[in-house]
């Protein structure tokens, strides 16, 4: 028995010495994903909300040290989830500020929800990396005039991912052209074009 424990204890630092190869790129995505779920803790809560306004508002609470889940309540999802996730306590918010009708401030205050998830900054990717976590992998796209995009807030906020709103085509025609540097193409643009 000794043998065989001495012997795994030196194969264990022959291997500890020899260069290791670096990871494939998705295996990198993975590892930094792991690396934010293990250091910021989940709260055995749940927060139900209302509405849209409510949820975006409720994840801008979320920091560094502690996340929870946020539903949308319903009578039949959030309470499957409710009974399988068993949390400590449910709480329930009252209805939040509506957020704002204009498709640029909307994009605005939902970006602003998912960076305050780790305490401010200008996008959720550049404040998960200023409170000393690893570079989130992927990169959430969305239009802040679909009724979904308070998922991707929400999906954006806990890894801290690159997060971008476009207002859809239709909404975009009818703004004015956004001051752009000379060669730049905007999102939206990239995307309808």
């Amino acid at each position: 028995m000794n043998t065989l424990l001495l012997a795994g204890i030196a194969l264990s630092s022959v291997l500890a010495n020899q260069p290791s190869e670096p990871l494939p790129w998705f295996m990198k995505f993975g590892e930094s994903a792991m690396q934010l779920r293990a250091r910021v803790p989940v709260s055995r809560q749940v927060v139900l909300v209302p509405d849209i306004a409510t949820l975006v508002q409720e994840v801008a609470r979320w920091s560094p040290q502690a996340q929870w889940p946020v539903l949308i309540e319903d009578d039949v999802l959030a309470a499957q989830f409710v009974r399988r996730y068993r949390p400590q306590r449910v709480l329930r918010r009252v209805a939040a500020t509506a957020l704002s009708e204009d498709p640029r401030s909307r994009e605005q205050e939902m970006e602003a929800a998912a960076a305050a998830a780790w305490g401010g900054g200008s996008d959720a990717a550049s404040a998960s990396t200023a409170a000393g976590l690893p570079a989130a992998p992927g990169l959430i796209v969305s239009d802040a005039s679909d009724a979904a995009a308070a998922a991707a807030v929400a999906a954006a906020a806990p890894p801290g991912a690159v997060f971008r709103l476009g207002v859809s085509a239709s909404a975009s025609a009818a703004m004015a052209p956004a001051a752009t540097a000379p060669g730049a193409r905007t999102l939206t643009e990239d995307v309808v074009a």
